[in-house]
């Protein structure tokens, strides 16, 4: 609901309800790339290499763990050649590269659809894929799914565009999530897709196998979409869904029942269940511009702030982020990352060192996942000025 609560901030319009479902995350695959930067601890760029990390790079510079058809700033390639990627400032024992760059497959367009107000088509989300997607990434762009098979280094476009708006959407899509047959009822995984909307263009979506996409509730506004598989939120025997409320004033959050489901009170950003069954959580405070957020936890009916509000929207990092020591970790949008813990959170990992990037999601994904030769951060990040798209990947260096 990022930006759908900026919008309504403009416009005045109140905002209804928010879902938030809670899922385990089936990870799949994307692409390593050209050129990482690392952190001031010394010279090791991080990539495979004979003395014992696993593949040789090429001349160009390109390890082949994914595919060499879109790295950025290989020559002759399918991708747009931007060159070496910006610095990033990092801190010392992480590592960074363009993993997969899309921009030969988007252009930024500030008023793409109106919906009372004209929307952009600002990219917002991604999933790596696996059964039965098959091996890839999808990225959400305005109201457009990018899938980049691995295989074959090709994107499909999938639009998502409306008829009308205020009809049966998706209006302003923001959010991808692997739909388990436990919580949908289907006999195989989709991916469930949030929308927000000025009227009746919003709710919960579900692609399924070959990219159809219908609509299977019509909650309003779904902000963040996180399920609760594995049941580990206390009193609860069963999986739920999750759903929060948007309002046009911050509240002290909590969580309240309501037919079976529960709601997250408060204008919560995004959210994910953490393993004692409380909720990290992100919410907003639109009254005021630049737009707050902070960080808290949930537990039963109580907030909990543990990152005080700082300007600019956050979202949390999805996956197992255990292995990096904190209680969570999160992206800020105009571009670093950084871990939460109990008490706050951490000095930044990554950081732009311009304002050109703005980020928009953010996961950890194990070794071997998209052929990585070790766990690590995938993050999506546009230029909007020069219609540039990536996922950049960090990595953290082994003694």
């Amino acid at each position: 609901m990022r930006r759908l609560i900026e919008a309504a901030r403009c416009t005045h319009w109140a905002i209804g309800a928010v879902v938030v479902l809670v899922a385990v995350l089936v990870v799949g695959c994307g692409r390593v790339g050209f050129d990482p930067r690392v952190g001031s601890d010394g010279g090791d760029t991080g990539i495979p290499d004979a003395a014992g990390d696993g593949a040789v790079p090429d001349a160009s510079g390109d390890t082949g763990v994914l595919d060499a058809s879109r790295d950025a700033g290989d020559a002759g390639d399918a991708g747009v050649d931007t060159g070496p990627p910006v610095d990033m400032i990092l801190e010392p024992g992480w590592a960074f590269e363009v993993a997969l760059d899309l921009s030969a497959d988007f252009t930024y367009v500030a008023e793409d659809f109106l919906d009372g107000f004209w929307l952009d088509n600002m990219p917002t989300d991604f999933i790596t894929l696996g059964v039965p997607f098959g091996d890839g990434v999808a990225v959400l762009v305005g109201r457009e799914l990018l899938v980049y098979e691995r295989s074959t280094g090709s994107v499909t476009h999938h639009d998502l565009t409306p008829a009308a708006p205020n009809t049966t959407g998706p209006d302003l899509p923001t959010d991808l999530v692997y739909a388990p047959p436990s919580l949908d009822g289907m006999d195989v995984p989709g991916i469930w897709l949030g929308s927000g909307s000025l009227g009746g263009g919003d709710g919960l979506f579900r692609f399924n196998a070959d990219w159809d996409l219908v609509n299977v509730a019509t909650p309003g506004n779904v902000s963040f979409i996180a399920p609760d598989v594995a049941a580990v939120v206390p009193d609860r025997s069963a999986a739920v869904t999750y759903f929060g409320l948007v309002s046009l004033t911050p509240s002290s959050g909590g969580i309240s029942s309501l037919g079976g489901s529960k709601f997250i009170d408060g204008n919560m950003e995004d959210g994910t269940i953490l393993a004692d069954g409380r909720m990290l959580v992100v919410e907003g405070d639109i009254t005021v511009t630049p737009m707050l957020t902070r960080i808290g936890i949930v537990d039963g009916a109580t907030f909990t702030e543990v990152e005080g509000f700082v300007p600019g929207a956050q979202r949390l990092l999805r996956g197992d982020v255990g292995a990096y020591g904190f209680l969570g970790m999160a992206i800020l949008h105009t571009g670093s990352l950084y871990g939460v813990t109990a008490t706050g959170s951490s000095p930044p990992i990554a950081r732009e060192p311009t304002a050109n990037w703005q980020w928009s999601s953010a996961q950890v994904v194990s070794a071997g996942i998209l052929g990585l030769p070790t766990r690590s951060i995938l993050v999506l990040r546009a230029n909007l000025d020069t219609s540039q798209l990536q996922l950049i990947r960090f990595w953290r260096l082994t003694a």
